[in-house]
């Protein structure tokens, strides 16, 4: 074989090789024909739907931010009370569970309000549900008028309607009241133009004495211009007595109302009212003991008690059955162990919880332009001593410069406790201050 050919021969084999290196670099780079893309799913995991706000006019943005358990962003929106919408986004940056932080923004009276609210323990796939569903009890038209005459009280000073409340299931009556007191030390007490209702036939009368002892009266069916009622002979003592004698205290507040079985509970007014007390308005109630009762004339009860001591509160609410007994819970060793929001760190030492809340407060700050700047953040969790909070988006940051996050301080921690047989948003508590 000459030089001729051997040249050629070469030139073939590595115009060859060169073909087959191309053919199989091309093929690593470029999918086959019809070969699917992959591509990261998408997961809804979030939505949302809302009432359209009580006052229109009142200017408020509202804002939602939510994370993964690891504290990464997952999305934040801005949006309008009364909105609903849901929020979506690649599968795998979703835990099991997320948190939802709403961000208010009002301005209002030389103000600048900021709020923020986080629930930490959502489900993945979770549905916030603000549709306004409770209504007001409705009052039914009124029929007529009548006069109570209630004689024979042993009730020496005038402290008003605060020792004798007249009510129905729907609440406190309105009309007048008259009052004297006979040479034997006692009370007479004339309830004027009380309104009779179409389709309530019951009236309750609570009457709390001189000698700190609770009774009870209702009227049923009142017919006539007056009903002539005698302390004595008409009213009796509860049907069950959780009467307790108060440790000292800086404040308090005791609602029990008795309520049908097809009525829905109201929040505080609603109602045929056993007792109604707060402290600071009704500074002659006796606590030794508090009085507090209840009637077996209704199916379901509320009763909402709360105490306030220097450096913490206790209170049960319970929408349902009658208390057996009132129990103030002795307070709580809580230590913090970082007070920071994003670093949040805490021990406590009762374990019994269901769930805790957290609050900070911005220290209020006045711009030379004369606007205060207040701010307040609450952090729901559960029973974990380890707060995983993420961050706030730093374009809403942007966008809001007086929102301090940094400036925020904490100022107390909240822990729920179950109220067995509780119903509605019956809950007991107690509230820690800041060390």
């Amino acid at each position: 074989m000459n030089i001729r050919h051997c040249s050629l021969l070469l030139f073939s084999l590595l115009v060859l090789i060169n073909c087959q290196k191309s053919s199989v670099d091309e093929s690593a780079e470029t999918p086959k024909e019809n070969e699917p893309i992959e591509e990261i799913a998408r997961e809804t995991y979030f939505s949302y739907s809302s009432s359209p706000p009580l006052n229109p006019d009142q200017e408020i943005e509202n804002w939602i931010i939510t994370h993964n358990a690891k504290g990464e962003i997952l999305n934040f929106k801005k949006f309008i009370q009364g909105d609903s919408f849901s929020l979506e986004t690649s599968s795998d940056s979703l835990t099991p569970k997320i948190s939802a932080t709403y961000l208010t923004i009002e301005k209002v009276n030389n103000m600048e309000i900021f709020n923020l609210s986080t629930f930490t323990d959502l489900q993945k796939g979770h549905f916030e549900d603000r549709i306004n569903k409770w209504q007001p009890t409705e009052i039914p038209p009124q029929t007529s008028e009548f006069e109570v005459t209630i004689k024979n009280l042993p009730i020496t000073e005038d402290y008003g309607l605060n020792p004798v409340k007249i009510s129905s299931e729907i609440g406190r009556l309105g009309g007048s009241s008259s009052s004297k007191v006979y040479s034997n030390g006692l009370r007479e007490t004339n309830f004027l133009d009380v309104p009779k209702y179409e389709g309530l036939d019951s009236y309750f009368i609570s009457v709390i004495d001189d000698f700190n002892i609770l009774k009870f009266c209702q009227i049923d069916n009142p017919s006539g211009e007056n009903i002539e009622l005698d302390y004595n002979t008409h009213f009796s003592e509860p049907d069950k007595d959780i009467s307790l004698p108060l440790p000292p205290h800086e404040n308090f507040l005791l609602n029990i109302a008795g309520f049908k079985a097809n009525q829905d509970f109201g929040e505080f007014s609603e109602g045929a009212l056993f007792i109604d007390i707060i402290s600071q308005v009704n500074t002659n109630v006796s606590t030794n003991p508090l009085r507090a009762g209840y009637s077996d004339n209704f199916e379901k009860f509320r009763t909402q008690f709360r105490i306030d001591f220097i450096d913490y509160s206790y209170g049960i609410f319970k929408y349902g059955d009658a208390l057996e007994s009132i129990e103030i819970m002795e307070k709580p060793k809580l230590t913090i162990l970082d007070d920071s929001i994003y670093n949040f760190k805490w021990e406590i030492d009762i374990s019994t919880f269901i769930k805790s809340v957290h609050f900070w407060k911005l220290p209020s700050i006045t711009l030379t332009d004369g606007t205060t700047i207040i701010g307040n953040w609450t952090i729901t969790n559960p029973q974990e001593t380890t707060v995983i909070q993420g961050k706030i988006p730093q374009e809403i940051l942007e966008k809001y410069p007086n929102l301090s996050i940094e400036e925020l301080k904490y100022t107390r921690s909240s822990f729920d406790f179950e109220v067995p047989g509780g119903l509605y948003k019956s809950r007991e508590f107690v509230t820690l201050m800041a060390p």
